[in-house]
């Protein structure tokens, strides 16, 4: 999950367009490559709400790289503007880049509705660390001077292409970050259940859950994931404060027959913080849940 962020520095790139033109921009682009890069994506249409899996592929082909950049993520609209970011730090730092030896790896973001409109969208990438920008080859490039690099296209759909998810019983209300807006979750009872119509094919649900592992010195929570008739869809741990994205096949079956079905989550164990030792909630809690999607395949 990701959230706005505010540019407050420009890289010396960008800086140049501002300050001297396209002229003092020749030399910037001019600068040998560090390396390659490369996003794919399996979908060119993902709507509002859904997941958006990228994978990244990053190549040193020049020198060492001195030190560990940030990779930055913008989704730019047909006007230009950032209007999302995803900025993280790859799967393997910079400094440890080695000729010859990709790095790869993939990232599954998810386009909030309330921040985006549908439309026609580009993604460019780059690398950054105190203002400064890297530059690198990719298939096409950004605005001049920007060390940008246009990565993929995509379309953002409406959000009525989802599937409209109904929390049942066993959910306590939306909380909210104060020190980030936009994001919230739900804590589970022991038992919790969403209910929606269905779908009539394959499809995969994705589940990011976080806990407080504090609470259970025996070992961690486990989730289990039920269908429409009570059988075992999947089983994972949650190991973490930190928000976790399992994945879940959910076949045609399992959903039932029914037009209105359901899916259920199952905790083994539950806890209450103000016994636990983890501040004054008196609720009897299962596992905070983050997202809940669920997407045909």
């Amino acid at each position: 999950m990701v959230f706005p962020r505010t540019i407050a520095v420009l890289s010396a790139a960008a800086a140049c367009l501002v300050l001297g033109g396209a002229a003092a921009c020749s030399s910037v682009e001019h600068a040998p490559a560090v390396g390659t890069v490369a996003v794919t994506t399996p979908r060119a249409r993902v709507p509002l709400g859904g997941p958006l899996d990228l994978t990244y592929r990053f190549e040193r082909t020049g020198e060492p790289i001195d030190g560990d950049y940030t990779v930055f993520v913008h989704i730019v609209n047909a006007d230009g503007q950032v209007i999302w970011t995803d900025d993280h730090a790859p799967a393997t730092p910079t400094s440890a880049w080695q000729p010859g030896t990709p790095v790869e790896y993939t990232r599954t973001i998810f386009l909030p509705p309330g921040a985006l409109h549908p439309g026609d969208v580009g993604i460019e990438v780059g690398l950054y660390r105190d203002g400064e920008r890297l530059p690198l080859d990719a298939p096409a490039a950004g605005p001049a001077g920007t060390r940008a690099y246009r990565v993929a296209e995509i379309q953002l759909a409406p959000e009525t292409e989802n599937i409209f998810l109904i929390y049942q019983t066993g959910w306590y209300a939306d909380e909210f970050a104060a020190d980030a807006p936009g994001r919230s979750w739900k804590w589970t009872e022991k038992s919790a259940t969403i209910a929606f119509r269905h779908p009539h094919a394959d499809a995969e649900l994705f589940v990011e859950v976080a806990g407080q592992p504090a609470a259970f010195p025996d070992g961690p929570q486990q989730v289990t994931i039920l269908g429409a008739s009570g059988e075992a869809l999947a089983t994972f741990p949650v190991e973490s404060t930190t928000p976790t994205l399992y994945r879940v096949p959910v076949s045609n079956d399992a959903m039932g027959t029914a037009d209105l079905t359901e899916l259920r989550f199952v905790v083994d164990r539950t806890f209450v913080p103000a016994q636990a030792g983890i501040g004054q909630d008196t609720r009897e809690l299962g596992v905070q849940v983050f997202t809940v999607y669920l997407g045909v395949r």
